[in-house]
Order: C-alpha cells, then sequence, then structure tokens
C-alpha cells in the first residue's frame, strides 16, 4: 500500500475511490447525490460533494458528514454555498492546488496532501481523494473522502471504523 507520511513514521494510505462516480442514467442527479450523501452520512472518513463548478466562488460544499465536522470544527450549517477554499492554509503548497485544479478539470481522479486549517485556525495535515460524479457521461459533483495523517490515533480510529463498516 502507499505510504504516508505523519513527520514521525509512516502509515498505510487508507483506501479510497479509484474510479469515477457514474449515476445511473434513470436516476435524477439531485436524487442521486443525495442518496451518496446519505450514505456516507456516518463513514469513518470526512466526506464532502462539491458542485462541479472550479472557478470561485465555486466549488460550493452541498455535503459534509460528521467525520468532517468532527475533523474541521465546522458544522455542515456553516460550510453549505462555501468553498473548500475554506479550508487552505498559508502553508498549502501551491503547486499541490494546481495539480488538483487541473486533475478536476480533466475530469481525472486527484489524490494528495495538503495543509489544511480548523475551524479554530488551527494546521492540520490531510490525504485526500477527490473523484468526479457523473450523470450520463457529464460532471455533477465531487466527491472528496478525506483523513488525518498527521494524527495517527484518529486515523486508526478511521480505519477500524472502516474496517467494522465493511465486516
Amino acid at each position: 500500500a502507499p505510504k504516508v507520511c505523519d513527520g514521525r513514521r509512516r502509515h498505510p494510505a487508507p483506501r479510497l475511490p479509484s474510479a469515477a462516480v457514474d449515476l445511473p442514467d434513470a436516476v435524477d442527479p439531485a436524487v442521486g447525490l443525495a442518496t451518496v450523501a446519505a450514505a456516507l452520512a456516518d463513514g469513518p472518513f470526512a466526506v464532502m460533494l462539491t458542485d462541479p463548478d472550479l472557478d470561485p466562488p465555486g466549488p460550493r460544499i452541498t455535503h459534509f458528514n460528521k467525520a468532517g465536522e468532527a475533523m474541521t470544527g465546522y458544522p455542515l450549517a456553516e460550510l453549505v454555498g462555501r468553498s473548500p477554499r475554506v479550508f487552505q492554509s498559508p502553508a498549502t503548497d501551491r503547486r499541490e492546488l494546481d495539480r488538483l485544479r487541473a486533475a478536476l478539470a480533466g475530469g481525472r481522479i486527484y489524490s494528495g496532501e495538503l495543509v489544511n486549517l480548523t475551524r479554530a485556525g488551527h494546521e492540520y495535515r490531510v490525504r485526500l481523494t477527490v473523484t468526479p460524479v457523473r450523470h450520463r457521461g457529464r460532471t455533477v459533483a465531487f466527491l472528496s473522502y478525506q483523513t488525518r495523517v498527521d494524527d495517527p490515533a484518529a486515523r486508526q480510529r478511521a480505519e477500524a471504523r472502516l474496517r467494522t463498516v465493511l465486516g
């Protein structure tokens, strides 16, 4: 498995989606996205859905699960309609942000690490995978799975919850 560095030792990266999500043609995209959000609401990793508009002020957050609220300190009510840029730290590597945008603009999956800020202004390192959600070949949203890599205990709890969920 790929390794993630937390500054002290290396950890296996969580297994995250490796393919774009394709909603069935017969499903209304809004219903499909709401179903995806509901299915992931209690998951072990922070999960966010955004609209597909990459130009500022977008993309806009439409869903954020409980694990994301716990990781960032932001309640969902404060995030809906805001851009994920709210999490960006001045320490975030600009080249990594450019790589993220290029992948999403090209309809590709992004996987990498960023330095983010909690609501209280504390920096943390996050490993994330962002994948396009498509309907009839058109990107209708982006789905992001995130986990902290600078907090081994939090990572272990998330992985234990994932093992429980997956059986």
